[in-house]
């Protein structure tokens, strides 16, 4: 991947709205059509914008002969691509809820070395959930 896709690809990403941020924002009131249609729009102006400001001048080296060369799959229905993608994806679930669980050991520790702190300085209630953001 040249530098140029991948940075349409990042303003692409950027550029649009997820699924979950577009949730939070109709749980405020924001009309549904306004965040549909400026998620779409966004889209093809980013892929624009980008290619203004980064133009391709590297030698791309995926081409459409390249496809070709595909390994022809093992799977012989839905069935069986449905398990083997299962199967796969498993190390890659795996290794999510690790860094899931590490992150939040990770957070409790931090939590916990707070309070222990604030205890032996005198202040209550001092942890990453009683702290407010700087405004």
């Amino acid at each position: 991947m040249t530098k140029s896709e991948l940075h349409a690809v990042m303003t692409g990403g950027f550029a649009t709205i997820a699924g979950t941020v577009m949730g939070a924002y109709i749980g405020f009131g924001v009309p549904v059509n306004h965040l549909i249609s400026a998620s779409v729009m966004s889209a093809p102006a980013a892929l624009a914008i980008s290619k203004l400001t980064y133009p391709e001048t590297e030698k791309v080296s995926a081409s459409s002969g390249d496809f070709s060369r595909m390994e022809k799959p093992q799977e012989r229905n839905l069935i069986e691509a449905a398990s083997a993608g299962a199967t796969a994806s498993i190390k890659l679930v795996g290794s999510i809820a690790v860094h899931v669980i590490a992150f939040l050991c990770l957070l409790d520790f931090v939590n916990a070395t707070l309070i222990w702190f604030g205890e032996k300085i005198g202040l209550q209630e001092f942890s990453l959930q009683a702290s407010k953001p700087a405004t």
